[in-house]
């Protein structure tokens, strides 16, 4: 599903790279098992993301925000639309069936779940706290502001952000304030 591997590329893109400014002492987890075999385990100290930051720069990411050129749908756009989910409570605000592929989002409490599945194959699970959203889309004209949403996220406390489980590869991405987690 090429739609699933761009949102994931943009979202572990928006992690590595924005998640640095959060509290000291939380760190960015990620996990990729694949046939029963951790084959990638990352530990990072937000801290030390934040230190690397300013070095990455390109035409889309300067100073912290992230510059859309897209013609779907702009920022104002998302915004819109994400003032108005806010306004409507707890909901599935849509769900997408095509043949095998169900991807669903919804509103639950302050958090956005995205949540996608093709048959019995694959599964992905994203959660981004409100706050969370409401920072990013702070940025002006069409731009993300990652930094403000880094600052959002170091308040939430951690937790899940993202699941993938795919035919014997599973991928997991949390924040919490342990340095090695328990496996």
């Amino acid at each position: 599903m090429k739609l699933k591997r761009y949102f994931f590329l943009v979202l572990t893109y928006l992690l590595v790279l924005g998640f640095a400014e959060a509290a000291p002492g939380q760190w960015l987890h990620v996990r990729v098992v694949e046939n029963g075999d951790v084959a990638v385990k990352v530990n990072v100290p937000l801290s030390m993301v934040s230190a690397l930051m300013p070095m990455v720069e390109d035409k889309h990411f300067q100073g912290g925000k992230v510059r859309l050129d897209t013609h779907e749908m702009t920022v104002a756009e998302m915004r819109e639309l994400w003032n108005a989910l806010r306004a409507g409570g707890d909901y599935e605000v849509i769900t997408v069936e095509d043949g095998e592929n169900t991807v669903r989002v919804s509103l639950e409490g302050s958090t956005l779940f995205i949540r996608s599945s093709e048959a019995a194959k694959a599964s992905v699970l994203v959660q981004v706290p409100g706050a969370v959203v409401d920072a990013l889309l702070s940025g002006e004209g069409d731009e993300l502001d990652v930094n403000a949403a880094v600052q959002a996220l170091s308040e939430t406390g951690g937790g899940d952000l993202v699941k993938v489980q795919d035919e014997g590869t599973s991928v997991h991405v949390w924040i919490d304030s342990q340095t090695s987690p328990a496996e």
